[in-house]
């Protein structure tokens, strides 16, 4: 059951964080498809008041558009989005004070300035051509999320895991998702810092981490010496791990 407290005068329900997430976007006062089409992969998004420090490296999130009330003058000829979901995104950091990025993608280039509890982001997967649009999105009893679909006022809310999972197999599962690391990974040093920074990941960026260290040059050697039996000192994501 969430635990309900108020937030600047109104109620809200405290959804227990779940790992996944969804970012809510106002498409009026900040422009998501210039963003896309631009072919930029990282930004940084607002965090809900109630939200903060709940964000954890390697965690996953969509970022969810609702109903798009630009001006023609706003557009600029574009089309205007429909309520659904535009990106697949991986969380970088934790989330901190920091002012905004990308100014030019704001309605009001004033708000880049203003420093407010943000989590770095990188866009792993774009549907920006081929949004999953709510209006057509099933859901079975267990999948359904209530925020996803009907919306709320804040910027970010916990994510069933079943609803991630479903819209993960809708647009070409776990590895159409570029979840790429650029961490060293061919030391022990390197690899433990690996497991410190991804220990509140989610269990999809968890195997993808150990399939990266497996890549490593030491696993390699461990591999060649325990006849292909990795037996890397890796305890939080992968141990005697058969290949």
């Amino acid at each position: 059951m969430g635990q309900r407290f108020s937030v600047e005068g109104n109620k809200y329900e405290k959804v227990k964080p779940t790992g996944y997430w969804t970012f809510f976007c106002n498409p009026k006062k900040w422009y998501i498809d210039e963003f896309i089409l631009s072919g930029k992969i990282e930004d940084s998004f607002t965090v809900s008041e109630y939200h903060k420090k709940d964000f954890k490296p390697g965690q996953l999130g969509v970022i969810r558009v609702g109903h798009d009330r630009r001006t023609k003058k706003q557009l600029a000829g574009k089309p205007k989005l429909f309520r659904g979901i535009y990106a697949v995104v991986k969380i970088l950091g934790s989330d901190e004070p920091m002012k905004g990025t990308e100014k030019e993608y704001w309605e009001d280039e004033g708000d880049v300035n203003i420093l407010k509890y943000r989590v770095p982001i990188r866009y792993i997967k774009t549907l920006l051509r081929k949004p999953i649009l709510l209006d057509n999105l099933e859901l079975s009893a267990e999948e359904y999320d209530k925020y996803l679909i009907e919306g709320q006022q804040g910027s970010t809310m916990p994510l069933s895991p079943l609803a991630f999972k479903k819209i993960i197999e809708i647009v070409g599962g776990l590895d159409s998702l570029e979840l790429v690391f650029n961490e060293s990974n061919e030391d022990n040093d390197s690899i433990s810092k690996l497991e410190k920074k991804y220990y509140d990941a989610v269990p999809e960026v968890k195997e993808r981490v150990s399939r990266y260290i497996e890549r490593g040059s030491i696993a390699q050697e461990y591999k060649k010496r325990t006849g292909f039996k990795c037996q890397v000192p890796t305890p939080l994501l992968f141990q005697e791990a058969e290949w």
